[in-house]
């Protein structure tokens, strides 16, 4: 009693609205609008699977649980909370993003200025 009940509705998405997809304890999906759909019934490693792994170019991963659509990136700023940390900054958003580690910073700075992804370089030691 005092539960509602949950329903299950599908959406037709246009990848162009997709401004980032991040994974905390669910998938939630951030559109250009402001809506935000939570609990996305996909996971993280299958939108990999279609968008990082498939010839969508303008998606990049900057972190392990964020992927982001470089055509709403807006640039990078230092993070003042974590030591050599940075922030991915977004243009039709007020969000903040923070990013992985070395190896995702220098593969989002080269994404953002092509306009097209860049696989993170795991053995990068700078």
């Amino acid at each position: 009693k005092g539960h509602p009940e949950r329903i299950s509705i599908t959406k037709m998405l246009d990848i162009s609205d997709i401004i980032y997809i991040n994974q905390d304890l669910n998938v939630n999906v951030h559109l250009n609008n402001g809506d935000v759909l939570k609990d996305v019934n996909i996971t993280l490693k299958k939108w990999e699977q279609t968008l990082l792994e498939g010839n969508i170019q303008c998606f990049q991963k900057i972190h392990r649980q964020t992927i982001v659509n470089l055509n709403f990136a807006n640039g990078i700023k230092p993070d003042s909370e974590r030591i050599d940390g940075y922030l991915a900054l977004f243009k039709e958003s007020n969000d903040q993003l923070p990013i992985g580690g070395r190896h995702f910073l220098n593969a989002f700075k080269e994404a953002i200025k092509t306009g097209k992804r860049v696989p993170p370089k795991f053995d990068e030691l700078k």
